[in-house]
């Protein structure tokens, strides 16, 4: 038995969003304005990522991630750049050392959180927790600085000093891995689909995460097995015209892509990482099929 078009439109539905933006505020407060502020007056941008942010939160999400971006400091990769591009922007980079690295930064806003919430603040592997209270939910803080993927780079009299590249961000976890991620590019691109989809890519991202979630809180899957991170960049590959307000078709027909496309290839949401890989930040298409065949298993065995 399918599973009933009721049960599908409740999934849809989004999870509390004032609560986020209470977060979001209080936090950039604390270190945009507040006199206990180590990094007040530098040139920092704060933003919401992740699924409150890209309005696909559902009802059981808590935590808010939140990026704290210096962009006075900058890493990069030139990897897509001829070797004489290469040459001439490490020239450049050398002669231009930062000002103010990422490790001191990120520890002037660990003791202006501490400072701005004391007792509720503790440092994880790669971001900063801020236990919830007074109207915030608990929040991941990521200070990180820019990172420039760069596409072109002058190397003539003519073109020195020109540039394009991909803006993301940039932080390293405790043991000093560098981690890349474009947060931006994913906020857009979702909003994109979502425009293009009339409407329906959102509410069926929420109607997935809330499947994988019945499927946890079944025990049918492990939660780490399937982050609804991935679950959101799996569905971001499926064809816009299956995207249908009737969930029941669109459910049926992504799961049918899912099971019988090759998944070597699929992207992730910000449009410039590979989901599946090797990378801590990949996944592994064996977790991905998993999940797939176990909504399956849910579809034509509701209810369970």
């Amino acid at each position: 038995m399918a599973i009933p078009e009721q049960q599908l439109e409740t999934w849809c539905n989004q999870g509390a969003v004032a609560a986020s933006i209470t977060t979001h505020t209080s936090i950039r407060y604390a270190l945009e304005s507040a006199g206990t502020s180590r990094v007040r007056g530098h040139d920092v941008e704060i933003f919401l990522q992740g699924s409150y942010r890209n309005t696909t939160n559902i009802y059981s999400d808590s935590d808010v991630d939140v990026v704290v971006l210096l962009r006075e400091t900058y890493t990069r990769d030139t990897s897509r750049l001829a070797s004489l591009a290469q040459h001439a922007e490490q020239t450049a980079f050398r002669q231009s050392p930062a000002q103010y690295p990422w490790a001191q930064f990120r520890a002037d806003v660990l003791q202006s959180l501490r400072a701005y919430y004391p007792g509720l603040v503790a440092t994880g592997n790669k971001a900063i927790k801020v236990q919830g209270g007074n109207g915030r939910l608990a929040a991941d803080v990521v200070p990180s600085v820019v990172h420039k993927l760069y596409t072109s780079y002058g190397t003539t009299i003519l073109t020195a000093g020109l540039e394009t590249h991909v803006e993301g961000i940039s932080f390293f976890n405790q043991a000093g891995r560098q981690i890349v991620n474009y947060p931006k590019q994913h906020i857009d691109n979702g909003q994109d689909k979502n425009t293009r989809t009339n409407g329906n890519y959102k509410p069926v991202v929420r109607m997935f995460k809330n499947a994988r979630r019945h499927l946890v809180d079944r025990g049918r899957i492990a939660g780490p097995l399937a982050p609804s991170y991935f679950v959101e960049c799996l569905l971001y590959n499926i064809p816009d015209h299956v995207f249908v307000a009737n969930r029941q078709l669109a459910m049926r027909e992504i799961l049918e892509s899912l099971r019988d496309t090759a998944k070597d290839l699929f992207i992730c949401q910000n449009g410039e990482v590979l989901l599946f890989g090797p990378a801590e930040e990949q996944w592994a298409i064996a977790d991905a099929d998993f999940l797939i065949k176990e909504m399956i298993r849910m579809w034509n065995n509701w209810p369970i």
